[in-house]
């Protein structure tokens, strides 16, 4: 998931409705990982083609995630989807890490 947020995936808010999974915006559509049956960076490139960003500090749309995924994180009480916010807030972590190096 890293990979596609650097790309410029955007995380939504909401689970996905058929399988509670997590969702994605990724060349102006709403995609779910599970349902669409995303097994590679390549194969999600190949159906939903977009452009990543250019210039600004893209570390502040992963920070906006970042701070999503905690404020949820508070408010669940699912140990399985808990797991998952703080998988999620560990990868926008080292992502932020990374894209500020690389800013540098």
């Amino acid at each position: 998931m890293a990979e596609l947020l650097r790309r410029g995936a955007t995380l939504l808010q909401e689970p996905c409705p058929s399988c509670g999974g997590i969702m994605l915006r990724y060349g102006g559509r709403d995609v779910c990982l599970e349902c669409d049956k995303v097994s590679s960076v390549e194969e999600l490139d190949s159906k939903f083609m977009q452009p990543p960003p250019s210039g600004g500090k893209r570390w502040e749309v992963v920070t906006k995630v970042l701070d999503d995924s905690l404020g949820r994180l508070a408010k669940e009480r699912d140990p399985v989807k808990q797991e998952k916010l703080l998988e999620l807030a560990k990868l926008s972590a080292e992502l932020i890490r990374e894209l500020k190096e690389l800013e540098g």
